[in-house]
C-alpha cells in the first residue's frame, strides 16, 4: 500500500440508528456488515478501511466485496451493510443512504 490516503467517510442506511447523526465514530461500526472493494482492486482503500478500524480496535466483517461504486451504494439503500467509502462517492445520491465524517 503506498502512503497516499484518500478522504473517507461512513455510508450508511438513512433508516440505520446512527443514520440521524452528524458524525459517526468507526468504533460504532464494529458490530456491522461491511461492503467493501475487494482488496484486488488497487484503489488501496480496502486496506486504508483495514488499518483504520484495527487502529479503532476491531476487524470489520465484510459480508460482500463490489468493484462498482454504484452498486456497493445500492447495497447499503437496501439495508445490507455499511461502507467506508471515499469522500468523492457521496455525491452517489441513492434515496435512503446517507453519507457522515
Amino acid at each position: 500500500m503506498s502512503g497516499i490516503t484518500t478522504p473517507l467517510v461512513v455510508a450508511l442506511p438513512k433508516d440505520h440508528a446512527l443514520g440521524r447523526r452528524k458524525s459517526v465514530a468507526l468504533i460504532e461500526l464494529k458490530d456491522e456488515a461491511f461492503i467493501a472493494y475487494p482488496r484486488e482492486a488497487g484503489t488501496g482503500i480496502y486496506w486504508q478501511v483495514m488499518d483504520l478500524c484495527a487502529k479503532a480496535g476491531f476487524r470489520p466483517r465484510v459480508v460482500r466485496e463490489v468493484l462498482e461504486s454504484a452498486t456497493l451504494i445500492g447495497l447499503i439503500a437496501a439495508g445490507l451493510g455499511v461502507a467506508v467509502v471515499p469522500v468523492e462517492m457521496s455525491c452517489i445520491r441513492f434515496e435512503g443512504v446517507a453519507y457522515h465524517p
